[in-house]
């Protein structure tokens, strides 16, 4: 027996008030008490049905019939009936799953299922699945996981040789909205950055070397920064060390920085570009549903 199968057998409850029917002909036998703490929408629906068959019995227990799938609704019921919650195996049904806690006004259920997601590893939205999780959440009007999806593409290229295989998973208007999001971040970087970069950036290396710009900042460094405005991917640890080994070996100098050092500048540097993010993700993406 598959675990859909076992959840199915277990949302069959002997004392059960109401049956929600799901689109694909699974039948849920559950207490509408639980249902209707959590959803206004199923609430009105559970009402409807309960006074429909009360002036007609022609069953035993008044029915829902619903849109969602079994799957979706079985995963649903977990996360509001008293028994272990089970979220679907798959990126697509996970995002099912959240715009069905969503439209049924399940504000409870919605940060309960986020909050098992926030947990996952490797998390549901990353660099491999964003495209397609950005395509899906737009689908279903979800701000935050639309959200969450672009700031995970702003790191490629935006080249058709890097996105190659991305673009199987993305509708043509996504990722049109995802190259205008990228623009924009390429915009708010350089601003954002010219002025981090005006602000006079530790030498670092101990002792100091190396030439250094108008700002007194390394010019090595002062390249690694303005490198990030053409490309964003750059903005990442492995590639600044990358880029001081560079130094090191052009400059054919001993020189070392220390460790408290670069994490008081890479703070600095991830406050400006989180900053940034945030008000890209604000500008930029408005269209998206609410929530």
């Amino acid at each position: 027996m598959s675990s859909s199968d076992e959840v199915f057998e277990i949302l069959d409850d002997p004392d059960a008030d109401i049956i929600l029917c799901s689109r694909d002909h699974h039948k849920f036998r559950v207490l509408k008490l639980y249902v209707t703490k959590v959803s206004p929408v199923l609430r009105d629906l559970i009402q409807t049905a309960s006074t429909s068959h009360a002036a007609n019995p022609t069953s035993p227990l008044p029915s829902v019939q619903l849109s969602d799938s079994g799957v979706i609704l079985s995963s649903l019921l977990t996360l509001i009936l008293p028994m272990f919650p089970v979220l679907p195996s798959t990126l697509e049904h996970t995002i099912i799953l959240l715009s069905a806690a969503q439209n049924y006004q399940m504000d409870s259920i919605l940060s309960r299922i986020r909050e098992m997601i926030a947990l996952q590893d490797p998390p549901l939205i990353r660099r491999e699945t964003a495209f397609q999780a950005y395509s899906l959440a737009k689908m279903h009007g979800l701000r935050q996981e639309a959200l969450q999806a672009a700031r995970n593409t702003w790191t490629f290229t935006f080249t058709i040789e890097d996105l190659e295989d991305e673009l199987e998973s993305i509708h043509g208007i996504y990722f049109h909205e995802l190259w205008k999001y990228y623009q924009s971040v390429q915009i708010h970087l350089r601003s954002d950055l010219e002025a981090f970069r005006a602000t006079g950036m530790p030498s670092l290396t101990c002792p100091p070397c190396g030439s250094n710009t108008i700002h007194g900042t390394p010019v090595w460094l002062d390249g690694y920064v303005a490198s990030i405005v053409k490309s964003p991917a750059l903005f990442d640890l492995t590639e600044f060390h990358m880029c001081f080994s560079r130094h090191i070996m052009e400059n054919r100098c001993s020189c070392s920085i220390p460790s408290k050092n670069v994490r008081a500048f890479w703070t600095d540097l991830s406050n400006v570009v989180h900053s940034c993010m945030i008000k890209v993700s604000l500008d930029g993406l408005r269209d998206c549903g609410t929530r």
